[in-house]
């Protein structure tokens, strides 16, 4: 059984793992609310911003 979290962490993950920059665009634009907020001890990337976060971790 996948639970939300399970879901959303596997989307995530895709993100990250998309190379294709459109379809990544896209993909957060429909994952990330315009709030979100991802937090890890090195960045805090805000919003749609995510972007560039996932990007330079790449």
């Amino acid at each position: 059984m996948t639970t939300a979290y399970h879901e959303i962490a596997q989307r995530h993950i895709a993100i990250r793992n998309e190379t294709d920059p459109v379809r990544r665009r896209r993909d957060i634009d429909d994952l990330w609310a315009p709030e979100g907020r991802s937090v890890d001890p090195l960045t805090v990337a805000e919003g749609h911003q995510v972007s560039g976060f996932l990007d330079a971790q790449s």
